[in-house]
């Protein structure tokens, strides 16, 4: 999560089943209760790019 021109933006990889996939993304566009949801973007990975060999919790 990061904050730009004081709005707070989430971005999220996601993996698993594309039934489960499909509904977090269907709830992402509605968002909280008192959310303002303005665009959702989607990017689907070529199988080569869903490998990973590192993971970083990062704080800015």
């Amino acid at each position: 999560m990061f904050d730009i021109d004081a709005g707070l933006h989430n971005m999220l990889l996601l993996l698993g089943d594309d039934g489960m996939v499909a509904e977090l993304v269907s709830r992402a566009k509605v968002g909280p209760t008192h959310a303002v949801v303005t665009d959702v973007v989607i990017v689907e990975l070529a199988s080569e790019q869903q490998k990973f060999t590192d993971f970083q919790i990062r704080r800015e």
